[in-house]
Parts: C-alpha cells; sequence; structure tokens
C-alpha cells in the first residue's frame, strides 16, 4: 500500500465531516484473490471506488475488504462521513485511517477565525484565506486521529474574576505520597486561557486533565525561599463562567 492522502473537510452544518481517502494498491500474486483491508468495522462508508469504477467492499475480521487477483498497481478512493463532537468550545472529530505507511491530512474548517489541531501529527502549513482555515499535517503509521479545531484566542479589555477551590485525595503507600486535586474555578468578565496553581517543589505532577487542556509546564521563576512551584495550566479556548482541572500527582 502506498502512503494515503485525506482530504477532512467540515461541513457548513459543524454536525459532521466528510473524509476522502486515496492510496494506491501494489498486487504481486498473480494466481490467487488477495484481500485488501481498506477501513476497519463501523465506519459508515459513503464512497468506494477502484481505478475511477464504482467497487464493492465486504466485511470480514473486523475490515471493510476489497478482493483482487492479478498482478497490478490500482487506485483506491474512499469517502465517509464521521460525526463532531462538541463542547466547552471545542470541536472534534475522529478519523479512522487505512494501513498506509504515510497519511497526508488536508483539513479544511470553514471559518478562519479557529486554530486546528491534529493528535500525533506533524503539522506542515496553516493557510487562512476566504473565510476558511486549511491545515496540511502528516502522520507516521497511524490508525487513528483526532482533529480538534476552536475559536482563536483573543484579547479582551474586560476585566476578567477567577474564584478557585480545591478538593484533595490523597493515598499513603510505601515510602510515597499519591493523591488528585480537583480545582474547581468560577470565571466572571471576558474569560482567560490560562489558569495557575501554587504546588510544593517535592511534588510530582504526573498528569494535567481538563476540558479544553492544551498543554501544562512549570513556570521557570520558582520561589525557592518558600520551597514552591507555579504550574500553568495553558487552555485550547477562552474559558468563561466555570472551567475544572484534575491533577494527579505523587511526592516521597
Amino acid at each position: 500500500m502506498s502512503a494515503c492522502t485525506a482530504a477532512v473537510t467540515v461541513g457548513e452544518e459543524p454536525h459532521r465531516v466528510r473524509a476522502a481517502l486515496a492510496f494506491d494498491v501494489e498486487v504481486l500474486e498473480d494466481n490467487n484473490w488477495v484481500e485488501v483491508p481498506v477501513l476497519p468495522d463501523g465506519v459508515a462508508l459513503s464512497a468506494i471506488t477502484l481505478d475511477g469504477r464504482t467497487a464493492s467492499v465486504y466485511r470480514r475480521d473486523g475490515q471493510h475488504r476489497l478482493a483482487l487477483r492479478g498482478t497490478g498497481r490500482h487506485r483506491v478512493t474512499v469517502e465517509y462521513l464521521a460525526p463532531v463532537n462538541a463542547g466547552r468550545g471545542t470541536s472534534s472529530t475522529r478519523l479512522v485511517l487505512p494501513q498506509a505507511p504515510v497519511v497526508t491530512v488536508v483539513a479544511t474548517v470553514p471559518r478562519a477565525d479557529v486554530d486546528v489541531v491534529l493528535d500525533n501529527a506533524v503539522i506542515r502549513a496553516v493557510d487562512r484565506q476566504a473565510g476558511r482555515t486549511i491545515v496540511q499535517a502528516a502522520l507516521l503509521g497511524a490508525r487513528t486521529t483526532t482533529v480538534s479545531w476552536f475559536r482563536r484566542v483573543e484579547d479582551d479589555d474586560r476585566e476578567t474574576t477567577v474564584f478557585g477551590e480545591l478538593a484533595t485525595v490523597l493515598s499513603v503507600g510505601e515510602g510515597v505520597l499519591r493523591g488528585r486535586s480537583n480545582a474547581s474555578y468560577t470565571i466572571h468578565g471576558s474569560g482567560v486561557s490560562r489558569l495557575r496553581l501554587e504546588v510544593p517543589s517535592s511534588l510530582t505532577v504526573l498528569e494535567v486533565n481538563g476540558a479544553g487542556v492544551d498543554r501544562w509546564a512549570f513556570e521557570d521563576d520558582a520561589d525557592e525561599e518558600v520551597d514552591r512551584r507555579v504550574l500553568r495550566v495553558d487552555l485550547n479556548h477562552r474559558a468563561q463562567g466555570s472551567a475544572m482541572l484534575a491533577i494527579e500527582f505523587e511526592m516521597p
């Protein structure tokens, strides 16, 4: 199977995405039938062609498959629709990909004021024109990826006030203390795209989860006198009203 190109288009109706895939298959067996796995079962195929003609697939062992016979190179195109999940300012869809060594994705969103993220992909180019955002990316040996898009964070002059509440559960083991803190925020005003927590320097943060969490890291300007550090959490949207973070940690 050759490299695959995937054109992903968000429709004007934002609840679904159209995915169009194209790749080549080289058949080396001359006498016997060869089964080609196209996509996993569960994908609602809307169209499939083989060398420009409508083709038929069948399902076996959890795969949509094509049956080919005779040596030669064939062009396969596949189209399917994927649902969109939306919440807290972020929309996303899960793409299912063929067993190609490399997949090049071109994702188009009909809005120019959004950022687009593809899980485990290398972003090659971002183009905003004519009211659209077009992102080109590449994935190596991936079978699935999630495409997310959300409104770009813009500055706002309105004053913002944030109230926070922290609830922590601890578990004492042999030589280590493990815990989970739920940080609940109430946000008034224009909203925030970054949240901060002060934690002891001896504490090791394992994971930070929450709706719209983009990345997290410790700020460099630690207060050595009080032996504490500031954990910075960047969001992929401007949070308003409420937000919640779940922080997993351990310490000796």
